[in-house]
């Protein structure tokens, strides 16, 4: 698709639902999960690789945590900055499509024999995005697939259709900023306002995970939700999926991550009550413990 024409549709559809306010997409829903104090208590080790993958402005970095504590129960572990993410210096402007965003993803896939174990896939919020292209392409790599309050798009639907109009609240209320390369008319990025991040990304996080995370976050290409995805039930539909709800998150809220659920059933949803959007910081060792009695579901 031409980059003004996907643009200007992008533009037009967030403007359109601006009508919605903030405050009339955040009515508490119930949900048929599982919440923690039903799962098991801990999981036995098992030599497993988990490929963890971030959201919207940040990278590998923001599972530091998570990974430690879970190599420390023998798990091997995998993270990822996406193009444009993290180390990864390639302008968020450059990046025109979600194959190119999520080719450190499936290139790592790629590059993994087929003699190895099958690897289980963590997506965290627009990483969900990643992870699903990721299944449609290597459906013979992945064991299965962990979203964490995370958007999971169907097939022939865009990123920004899964969230709704919550997408543009969160530009009304200014978390996310439009930039605009060089010589464009219309955005090409989307950059993360550090004003308004703690009370949306980290309302639940500690002080110390905050200021971390605000001297790090980055650009994230505005074309990645705007792109129209191919999931076929024969590959990504071949891999379990299981999503972790997290219900004092105020990016995905909770009624929309369980709008995203009935839409796309997942094979089973666990529960973070307590948890903010970034349960990698907010609720390291229950989301650790959820991790773990995931992975080693048959």
């Amino acid at each position: 698709m031409d980059r003004g024409i996907m643009n200007y549709r992008l533009m037009a559809t967030m403007f359109l639902l601006t009508c919605s306010p903030l405050s009339s997409l955040t009515t508490p829903v119930s949900a048929n999960i599982l919440r923690m104090d039903q799962i098991a208590a801990d999981a036995a080790p098992a030599k497993r690789t988990m490929v963890f993958v971030h959201g919207a402005g940040h990278g590998a970095w923001c599972w530091y945590q998570v990974v430690t504590m879970m190599q420390a129960a023998g798990f091997n572990t995998v993270t990822l900055d996406l193009t444009s993410a993290g180390l990864d210096r390639t302008p968020a402007d450059n990046v025109m499509t979600i194959s190119q965003y999520a080719k450190p993803l499936t290139d790592f896939l790629s590059d993994r024999s087929s003699s190895e174990p099958k690897v289980v896939l963590v997506g965290h919020s627009l990483g969900g995005v990643s992870v699903s292209y990721a299944m449609e392409a290597h459906p013979d790599k992945v064991d299965k697939a962990i979203f964490l309050s995370a958007l999971m798009p169907q097939h022939g639907e865009t990123p920004l259709e899964v969230i709704g109009p919550y997408f543009a609240a969160l530009l009304q209320v200014g978390l996310f900023k439009p930039q605009q390369a060089d010589g464009s008319s219309s955005p090409t990025s989307v950059a993360v306002n550090r004003t308004v991040a703690p009370s949306f990304f980290y309302n639940q996080s500690p002080a110390e995970q905050i200021n971390l995370a605000l001297s790090l976050l980055d650009d994230t290409p505005l074309s990645v939700f705007d792109e129209v995805m191919t999931l076929t039930p024969k590959r990504y539909g071949s891999i379990s999926r299981y999503y972790i709800l997290c219900g004092m998150d105020k990016t995905v809220p909770f009624n929309v991550q369980v709008n995203i659920t009935t839409r796309n059933p997942p094979v089973q949803k666990f529960y973070l009550k307590d948890s903010d959007h970034s349960a990698f910081f907010s609720a390291v060792p229950y989301l650790v413990t959820l991790l773990k009695n995931i992975a080693r579901l048959k």
